[in-house]
């Protein structure tokens, strides 16, 4: 699935969330804010499409790509042995 961010150039929004928007944000800093929030939404339904019912049923409430790529990545980590 990393290929598939890296691609769309999403990983950035799965590594970290998305910040949020100041109180007195200038019109660029609500446009970018938007943006992030859309490039988030788009590699969150990413992840969705990937999963089966049974995963996804592990991720379903989550609202940010980056929570539910933890929940992913410590769940199906494998074993260091």
């Amino acid at each position: 699935m990393r290929v598939l961010f890296d691609y769309h150039e999403l990983w950035y929004v799965v590594e970290s969330e998305v910040s949020t928007l100041v109180d007195n944000a200038i019109e660029a800093q609500r446009v970018a804010h938007r943006d992030q929030k859309k490039k988030g939404n788009k590699a969150l339904y990413l992840i969705h499409q990937g999963m089966n019912d049974e995963t996804f049923e592990q991720i379903e409430g989550e609202t940010t790509a980056s929570k539910a790529w933890i929940i992913l990545s410590t769940n199906y980590k494998g074993d260091d042995c």
